[in-house]
């Protein structure tokens, strides 16, 4: 059975939130005492009668939630039911891990049944009442409702798949990656929050979608004169809720790192722009979320009395100053008027060697660690993340701006390594992207990669290299200046009931496409009844492979079972960046 939230319905990127039941009932004659303690975690309310229990994503799988807690006690997992629980503190073990595995497991077979559910109830619903309203849009909600499950769903694979061979492989290096002390497993919350302390969830109205099929839910909301489902009061379409996300569901800087939790290469910084603007709102969104938090007034970073402590924006805008930096700003040479060069704390240099867990992660990625600043404060240069993200409609003119910007910062790093005459020639270049970042301003972590210290090792799955920054600003600006098709270069395709629309070649390279005997939908476009977020994922890489000219298999930031199987329909081969 699925429980499903909505708070809107207009606009591109239709769906707020998606939810599943979990059926406790079974556990109820298994084990007396673990349904004691679901009660008591879980349903201080509703005494014997407790037979569900409402996991609400994304919300319930962040830190904090109740996805993963709910897993670990009914696999078997430490997951008491406090208000705080201190796991996160120890060092993990591969027993640990083993048991991790166990309830990630669980969740796996949550979000699988879901989605057949899903779409067993659009099939349903065509089946037996056709195309009319409000039929067709019900169905429509069931279409949108399937990324966020997905979604999780891949989260939760990946971390299996990787995670079983961490178990006879290298645990420690797997653990440093996806083990943080103060939360525990990354995408999980080790932290119980009590059933009596869940906040309350407003802004938003759900149905239950029972036998009758969500179609007979949703005429409950559907207005008699237009057809269309009422807006939640207090929200508008496509508004994100400054803090707290769409209806309440965490942040967006943390919605962010959850769903690119690996940001290193120029394939996931892609993806964590698309999601920005398809899934959030875009860069309106964010800088209403910096506005509220106070790091924005107006479009400038904030650097005046009573804004949040933003070091190096203060450092740029000449509020602060950074003693015995004279002579290393002067190593910009004519670089400096535009950029700033800032240390970490003389303690975090001094640590860069150390293993502690105490400066793991805080001190200095290696022997010479420095970081370079822009005195340009705008907004939308405080991370990489919204280079070329224009509040106008001049794209093509907020890529070439921001090119322009990281060639400038990346001759000035060089100058400054030069002329310093301490670095060796091998230095690395990196951003730490929005979600991932410490500082909310930019700052480009120049690293002198014959000295690396443990921290490097331990930052790693969040460096993102310049190199891929560039890489993707400039394939977005040969996409934006490319000349318009005309209309009967655009094929449409039908996948799982979603319109995707290629050029001409990119159907042409998909030889698979073209194979005799597929299916059509109702007017005649070519049917997939494939994942449409892993087609999507295929088709984006297709694209810039013919857009960059490079000949041979695609190269993706994963590549698993699951989207090499759609690849083999689609007639294409996959490999890893690393292959």
């Amino acid at each position: 059975m699925l429980w499903m939230a909505y708070g809107f319905l207009e606009g591109e990127n239709l769906f707020e939130t998606a939810g599943l039941t979990v059926d406790l009932r079974s556990y109820r004659d298994a084990s007396p005492s673990l349904w004691a303690e679901l009660k008591r975690c879980f349903r201080k309310d509703e005494g014997d009668e407790m037979q569900h229990h409402l996991l609400e994503l994304p919300k319930d799988a962040e830190l904090g939630g109740e996805m993963m807690p709910l897993a670990r006690l009914l696999t078997g997992g430490s997951e008491p039911c406090a208000n705080t629980t201190e796991t996160g503190a120890k060092t993990p073990t591969r027993e640990d891990l083993a048991l991790e595995l166990k309830a990630r497991r669980l969740v796996i077979s949550w979000l699988r049944q879901a989605l057949e559910e899903s779409r067993a109830a659009e099939e349903k619903l065509k089946v037996e009442r056709g195309e009319e309203e409000p039929w067709r849009s019900a169905r429509r909600l069931l279409q949108l409702e399937r990324p966020v499950l997905q979604l999780e769903l891949d989260v939760s694979e990946r971390f299996c798949s990787e995670g079983s061979e961490a178990l006879e492989g290298d645990f420690e290096a797997f653990a440093q990656r996806t083990w943080q002390r103060d939360s525990g497993w990354m995408g999980s919350s080790s932290r119980r929050v009590a059933a009596a302390h869940r906040a309350p969830r407003r802004n938003r109205r759900a149905w239950r979608f029972g036998a009758v099929g969500p179609g007979a839910a949703m005429v409950k909301a559907m207005d008699a004169e237009n057809g269309r489902v009422h807006v939640a009061e207090g929200q508008s379409n496509k508004e994100w809720l400054p803090q707290s996300g769409y209806g309440g569901t965490g942040g967006l800087k943390a919605h962010l790192a959850q769903r690119v939790p690996v940001l290193r290469d120029a394939a996931a910084f892609r993806e964590v722009r698309r999601i920005l603007r398809e899934d959030y709102g875009g860069p309106r969104a964010l800088l209403a979320e910096l506005r509220t938090q106070g790091f924005v007034e107006n479009s400038r970073l904030a650097t005046g009395e009573g804004a949040p402590f933003n070091l190096f924006a203060r450092l740029a805008d000449g509020q602060m100053q950074q003693p015995g930096m004279e002579e290393e700003q002067a190593a910009l040479k004519d670089y400096g008027q535009i950029f700033c060069i800032c240390k970490n704390r003389p303690e975090n240099d001094e640590k860069w060697q150390s293993e502690d867990a105490e400066w793991l992660g805080k001190a200095s990625m290696a022997a010479r660690h420095r970081f370079l600043t822009t005195k340009d404060l705008r907004w939308n240069f405080f991370n990489a993340l919204t280079m070329g993200m224009t509040d106008d409609d001049d794209v093509v003119g907020g890529l070439s701006e921001s090119i322009q910007l990281l060639g400038q910062l990346k001759a000035a790093a060089m100058t400054y390594a030069s002329k310093m005459g301490t670095w060796s020639e091998k230095l690395g270049l990196f951003f730490h992207v929005y979600g991932h970042n410490s500082v909310n301003s930019l700052h480009l972590h120049l690293v002198d990669m014959n000295f690396l210290g443990p921290t490097f090792k331990k930052l790693d799955y969040k460096n993102c290299p310049l190199s891929a920054v560039l890489e993707v600003l400039q394939d977005e600006l040969a996409m934006a200046t490319r000349p318009p098709r005309a209309p009967e270069d655009v094929i449409d395709l039908n996948v799982a009931g979603e319109l995707l629309s290629v050029s001409a070649a990119t159907f042409a390279a998909a030889k698979g496409l073209r194979a005799p005997g597929r299916l059509r939908d109702a007017q005649g476009r070519l049917f997939l009844d494939l994942p449409v977020v892993l087609v999507r994922e295929i088709l984006d890489a297709l694209r810039l492979h013919g857009l960059r000219g490079h000949v041979g298999p695609l190269k993706l930031r994963l590549v698993d079972e699951d989207r090499q199987a759609v690849a083999d329909v689609l007639g294409l081969t996959l490999e890893s960046p690393e292959t």
